[in-house]
């Protein structure tokens, strides 16, 4: 449950940056995501949160790579 809960506390972040983006936009969307970071540590929840380098390779780098080469793959 508690990776369900840190799972959830990550989304609302992402939602909360992007919401103080579109009222503010002159400052940009990664300082917003950064102090939602920063703000998330100040929980005890976060205290001990590790993220594994696999789970990082999957879910973040693997689909950027599949975005970025999806041009370039020929349609049927």
């Amino acid at each position: 449950m508690e990776i369900f809960y840190s799972v959830a506390l990550l989304i609302v972040a992402a939602i909360i940056a992007n919401i103080l983006y579109t009222i503010f936009p002159r400052i940009p969307l990664t300082f917003y995501q950064i102090g939602c970071g920063f703000l998330l540590t100040l929980l005890p929840l976060f205290r001990n949160y590790s993220l594994y380098p696999e789970f990082f390779m999957v879910g973040i780098i693997a689909p950027s790579c599949l975005m970025m080469a999806a041009p370039l793959i020929p349609a049927r």
